[in-house]
């Protein structure tokens, strides 16, 4: 794995813990549909930083499904 590659799947390990946060706040308050997004960005930046941690450099999207696979 490349610097670079170490620095964006760190990030996006940070930033997916932060967005998960927001999400438990958003159900916290009732906001259901805030958090399906939220979830679904956690889960997005948390899968392109294994990819990353693995060597793999992600595709650009925001398909789960065409990430994972």
């Amino acid at each position: 794995m490349t610097e670079g590659q170490k620095r964006q799947s760190a990030y996006f390990k940070r930033s997916s813990q932060r967005i998960a946060v927001e999400a438990q706040e958003s159900f916290a308050k009732g906001a259901y549909d805030r958090v399906i997004r939220k979830t679904q960005e956690a889960v997005e930046l948390w899968l392109k930083a294994l990819l990353l941690g693995v060597g793999i450099e992600p595709v650009k999207t925001h398909d789960l499904v065409q990430l994972a696979s």
